[in-house]
């Protein structure tokens, strides 16, 4: 089960590619072991790390974001949507998650992205490491 920290990094990152025009049309969500790969779809995971003793205030996340489109679709298609998340993730728009919230670091030069292709389907993975605050923390 997830807890409120995990929760909280995912969500902002679903309403920031919700609120991205370029990502219209793609099924997103929050990981979950149970259910099955889809395929056009972003799949999003926060694993909590440990809580910040220097620097800022919060909590360490790592923000696992996939891509999985079929393996038929262009791969340029794929990697333009891969590069839509990632600029989604780098130039956020304000989303009403952020209310929740005393502070968000995005850690933008830790960004790590990986291409990865199965039998089935393409994908385009991005970790993103961010510390999150939440209010009444």
């Amino acid at each position: 089960m997830k807890n409120s920290i995990e929760w909280l990094a995912e969500e902002y990152f679903l309403q920031v590619f919700t609120a991205s025009n370029a990502l219209v049309g793609i099924a997103m969500r929050h990981h979950d072991d149970q259910q099955d790969a889809e395929e056009n779809s972003i799949v999003i995971e926060g694993i909590q790390e440990e809580k910040q003793l220097e620097g800022p205030n919060g909590y360490r996340v790592s923000v696992e974001i996939e891509y999985r489109s079929k393996l038929n679709e262009a791969k340029e298609r794929t990697d333009n949507i891969a590069n839509s998340i990632r600029s989604a993730v780098q130039s956020p728009s304000p989303v009403s998650m952020l209310s929740q919230l005393s502070d968000l670091y995005i850690l933008d030069e830790d960004i790590t992205g990986s291409r990865n292709d199965s039998k089935q389907l393409r994908k385009r993975q991005f970790t993103v490491p961010v510390i999150i605050n939440p209010k009444n923390s």
